[in-house]
């Protein structure tokens, strides 16, 4: 649409600052600080259903799994199996029937002498810390390439504005030129 018009004013000069200066900005929501309705939308449109983001979920989740069973290793375990079976046999005079009950019990501990189970479970951690650092990635690329996109489409629609009043200006010019021309005022 014609007449976009950025929301937030641009400084007059760009300074650099150093790094220590103080805390770094949120890269959370990083596009509001443009104050840009349009450009919010954009991105709440972007992230609506974006399967990037649902496999980096995805994958999040199944290493969360990962991490409560690796974690789950360490404790100890205690399994309890049962079995009921019946059985009948013909046989003459009188038919036999005999019914058959089992119950098991198992418990046990892994010592972690060597802290195996203890790096296992550090490693999954980190992996989870991995996948979301995954996550913020995938966010802030996505909203890095629509605020780029959003900002060159303002750009073209100002470059397509300023080409539509530079043809109305030269009509004006040509349409000056011709009046003249015909009272009879000659340039020289």
């Amino acid at each position: 649409p014609k007449g976009i018009t950025l929301s937030a004013p641009l400084p007059g000069s760009f300074t650099a600052t150093p790094l220590d200066s103080g805390p770094m900005p949120a890269t959370d929501r990083w596009w509001e600080a443009f104050q840009d309705e349009r450009l919010n939308r954009h991105m709440e449109q972007a992230f609506a259903g974006n399967l990037d983001l649902d496999q980096a979920y995805a994958r999040l989740k199944q290493i969360e799994a990962i991490a409560r069973k690796t974690g789950a290793a360490r404790l100890p375990f205690v399994n309890l199996e049962g079995n009921a079976s019946r059985s009948r046999r013909l046989a003459f005079p009188e038919d036999e029937t005999g019914n058959s009950y089992e119950l098991s019990v198992a418990a046990g501990f892994e010592v972690d002498l060597w802290n195996k189970l203890k790096s296992r479970t550090r490693a999954r951690e980190l992996e989870t810390e991995a996948s979301l650092e995954d996550i913020r990635t995938v966010y802030l690329t996505i909203s890095a390439q629509v605020a780029d996109l959003y900002y060159l489409m303002v750009e073209q629609w100002s470059q397509l504005d300023l080409t539509d009043q530079t043809v109305e200006a030269r009509k004006a010019t040509v349409e000056l030129v011709e009046r003249r021309y015909l009272e009879g005022i000659v340039l020289t």
